[in-house]
């Protein structure tokens, strides 16, 4: 294991150990570090995008790749504009729920904190990793940047992954800013990291990952603290569908009925 674990079993002990390892990180980048964070609502999910990632026991193929694009593309006609790079269309199927190469970040802890719980079992633990992105993009692209795709691989997405035209990258795992065009990704504070290779972030040898394995006993707690912050479904899905899944939550029914 190359990433650094913590066992969580408070909502206080979390917070004090996410502090501790905030602090590190800005005291080598400066306050103007952004680290990256990812809830998962269990424990053995693995830091893998959705097109690398088994599902099923099926595995998706560069021809799937391939014709996710083209379809998505083709299908959506009018609905893009004509100016959209390859690269704007991948950011876009990754939003409306497409499998591709981008894993979901956030540079908000409590963020991440939410979807580790959205989705968590009543008996279950949850994780909250944090990465250190210039760590990973000093070693993977010898950059101690984050990084905008374009101006860096100087190609498209078409041409590095669809149609194929400057050979395999040399790196696994990038970290990457895209266009905050999307107001989901805005009110998220999204970022990705974009994988070549199927190989999950945690098994690759870096000292750049921290798994916050909150217990529990301390996800009722935890929720109860988001729901006072205001982190809610309409906060980071300031669309109808969010706030319809926000007001669900919060009317929980009215008056039984009396026989």
């Amino acid at each position: 294991m190359t990433y650094r674990q913590i066992e969580c079993g408070s909502w206080g002990h979390l917070l004090e150990q996410v502090m501790v390892v905030t602090a590190e990180f800005e005291e080598r980048y400066s306050n103007s570090g952004v680290p990256f964070f990812r809830g998962h609502s269990s424990p053995s999910f693995q830091l893998l995008p959705g097109f690398l990632r088994t599902q099923s026991n099926l595995v998706y193929q560069p021809f799937d790749e391939m014709n996710f694009y083209y379809e998505f593309r083709a299908r959506a006609g009018a609905l893009l504009s004509p100016t959209l790079t390859s690269w704007d269309i991948l950011f876009l199927m990754q939003h409306h729920g497409i499998p591709t190469r981008l894993l979901d970040w956030t540079e908000s802890f409590s963020t991440a904190l939410f979807f580790a719980l959205e989705g968590a079992a009543a008996t279950s633990d949850v994780d909250i990793w944090m990465l250190n992105p210039y760590g990973l993009n000093e070693d993977q692209a010898q950059t101690e940047s984050i990084l905008d795709v374009e101006s860096f691989l100087k190609t498209e997405y078409f041409d590095l992954f669809i149609e194929p035209s400057k050979g395999t990258p040399e790196w696994a795992v990038i970290a990457i800013y895209p266009r905050r065009q999307i107001a989901r990704l805005a009110s998220q504070h999204g970022l990705f990291t974009l994988h070549s290779a199927r190989m999950p972030l945690e098994n690759i040898d870096g000292p750049w990952l921290t798994r916050f394995h909150l217990k529990q006993e301390a996800v009722e707690e935890t929720n109860r603290l988001l729901k006072v912050l205001g982190v809610n479904d309409f906060s980071l899905f300031p669309d109808l569908d969010g706030l319809s899944r926000f007001l669900r939550k919060r009317i929980k029914g009215g008056y039984a009925m009396v026989a």
